[in-house]
């Protein structure tokens, strides 16, 4: 006993509006954002968490697309050699389409696990065009060995 036919079309095109929602709500948090300072602040939030995660694609998503070749290299080079744990958003300092955020990663090498903690800088604009923030320099090299 299942399922008669309107039921089984009842139940398939509740789930595709349910995925539909799912992909449209998630697609209007990446674009359209704010250019004040909240907006700076989710951007931050969702690239660093990423980053944490070593989700490098999702990452990708935030970088401007002149740095995104460096990105690219040094994402392979993190992924090989650097394991986050946490990060922390110090400080956030907004001038009109430009933003300077100050971040505290904790993390180890993967050839000495020895926890280390390191203040890093990003430099964020607002790119009107795309109606988002994008990172522009990351300082992600300097958690990589020496």
């Amino acid at each position: 006993m299942g399922f008669t036919r309107p039921h089984r079309r009842a139940f398939l095109l509740f789930w595709l509006v349910c995925l539909a929602a799912g992909f449209f709500s998630s697609c209007s948090t990446l674009r359209g954002q704010n250019e004040d300072e909240k907006g700076l602040i989710l951007a931050v939030e969702r690239f660093s968490k990423d980053i944490r995660w070593g989700d490098y694609r999702s990452a990708a998503a935030w970088v401007d697309p002149s740095a995104k070749e460096e990105f690219w290299g040094l994402a392979d080079r993190l992924r090989e050699a650097v394991r986050i744990l946490d990060y922390q958003i110090v400080d956030v300092g907004l001038n009109g389409f430009s933003g300077k955020v100050t971040l505290r990663y904790r993390f180890y090498q993967k050839q000495n696990p020895q926890i280390q903690t390191r203040t890093l800088h990003q430099h964020w604009l607002f790119s009107d065009q795309d109606r988002a923030w994008q990172v522009v320099r990351n300082d992600l090299h300097k958690l990589m060995p020496d």
